[in-house]
């Protein structure tokens, strides 16, 4: 969970990755959490109190999404540098990136022997 200002920052990157929002749920004017999605893939941002601003900038998050290579064509198309898609060892294509805080997330295909 993040403060307001972060989700608000959070937002605009994955809305450069080509999410759109979905839902938003604000109190007293105030963001509480809104949700992202793109290809089979959604993603929710939520906020928290100052007091819990504990960050852990290794963690990884993983989105299942339908089409890695769909994902990293459009990426490429926004002109984002993505890696290339990595085999992982049950058999599924995954891509790492890091998010603005330095977190590492993976979008990894929902179906096995993608190319």
């Amino acid at each position: 969970m993040l403060r307001t200002e972060d989700a608000e920052r959070l937002r605009d990157f994955y809305e450069s990755l080509g999410f759109t929002q979905s839902m938003e749920y604000r109190v007293d004017d105030k963001l509480n959490w809104l949700e992202l999605a793109f290809l089979g893939s959604s993603i929710m941002i939520q906020q928290t109190n100052e007091s819990h601003q504990k960050r852990d900038r290794d963690i990884e998050l993983y989105f299942i999404v339908e089409d890695v290579e769909g994902l990293l064509n459009t990426w490429r198309r926004r002109g984002i540098d993505v890696p290339n898609p990595y085999l992982a060892f049950y058999g599924m294509n995954q891509v790492f990136l890091r998010d603005p805080d330095g977190r590492r997330i993976c979008f990894e295909s929902a179906t096995k022997g993608a190319k």
